[in-house]
């Protein structure tokens, strides 16, 4: 199974988000105090890439489901993958609450396609959200 692989781009989107999530709340805060309306042009440009990665996400949701479509006993749960997960702290701020996070199920480190199903769905809420923060900005 590619569980590895979706638990790899999960991560990462997770660090993306972050990153835009920072530069969005900067720009906001630059045009209430009244820096040059140009950053506009910008945030609808990061909006766009927003919904980019939204529709990636649920492509990818629904990619992950078919492979686990073929694989019945990987959606119950029965089928899991280790991977090493990074010291907290060490620059990494995917597991604070005020950022979201990528979950993980069972022993330290182990992933269900279940659980990346749920992770991807919330990426993607998550990505539609910042989206639209952009252009209420």
């Amino acid at each position: 199974m590619c569980i590895p692989l979706f638990a790899h781009a999960a991560f990462s989107e997770v660090q993306f988000l972050n990153l835009m999530e920072c530069k969005i709340q900067e720009w906001v805060n630059q045009i209430a105090e009244g820096v040059p309306a140009e950053l506009l042009g910008t945030l609808q440009y990061f909006s766009s890439i927003l919904n980019r990665h939204s529709q990636q996400l649920k492509d990818s949701s629904h990619a992950l489901y078919k492979l686990a479509e073929w694989n019945p006993e990987v959606l119950n749960g029965q089928t899991q993958i280790r991977i090493s997960l990074p010291r907290p702290g060490v620059g990494t701020r995917w597991n604070t609450p005020e950022f979201g996070s990528v979950r993980h199920t069972g022993s330290r480190g182990s992933f269900t396609a279940q659980g990346l199903l749920y992770d991807y769905e919330q990426l993607h809420d998550r990505c539609i959200s910042l989206s639209k923060l952009a252009l209420e900005a």
